[in-house]
């Protein structure tokens, strides 16, 4: 699996794939912090996504394409791999983008008809699934609690609105009044 994007939702994604016995979980990002996040919250292997990402997962995974590629962000490029890393027949699910904003420049005949790419977006998720996911984290095989890096009063909202969009130092701000 290859998870694409190494924010809140990437590294949950990691964690579960770990939890439901996945062989190999690969995650690209372009900041090297949330790439070392990855790695610390299960990723088997952490490639830069500044490098030729469909290449290096093929490498590490005998040559084969990914079986599941998830995409959490939505930039022209990391989509582009996305679908270049992604085995014919298999998913890909576009989780937290913002799809006013994201671009997709495939050929539909490349996703569709040629490769037969299943889109799903992670916002499908039923009870059960919400159940199952409160579940794992009751029993602490997904670790959320150290995704919060940040913990500031009220009185420095804007900091913590600052540190969320640079992402650079932070995952997850929580404000305490």
């Amino acid at each position: 699996m290859l998870v694409v994007g190494s924010g809140i939702s990437g590294l949950l994604h990691i964690q579960l794939a770990r939890v439901l016995g996945a062989s190999l979980v690969v995650a690209a990002d372009l900041n090297h912090g949330r790439l070392e996040e990855a790695r610390k919250f299960g990723a088997h292997e952490v490639v830069h996504a500044g490098v030729d990402v469909p290449g290096i997962f093929r490498d590490r995974n005998g040559g084969r394409p990914a079986d599941i590629v998830i995409l959490t962000t939505g930039s022209e490029k990391a989509i582009a791999q996305a679908f270049r890393s992604v085995d014919r027949g298999v998913d890909l699910l576009p989780g937290e983008l913002s799809f006013e904003e994201a671009t997709f420049v495939e050929p539909l005949a490349c996703v569709y008809r040629r490769n037969e790419i299943t889109l799903t977006s992670s916002y499908a998720a039923n009870y059960y699934e919400h159940s199952t996911a409160m579940e794992l984290i009751r029993q602490r095989k997904v670790n959320v609690s150290d995704m919060v890096t940040h913990r500031l009063p009220l009185s420095e909202t804007a900091k913590g609105f600052r540190l969320v969009e640079s992402a650079g130092e932070s995952l997850k701000v929580i404000i305490e009044p």
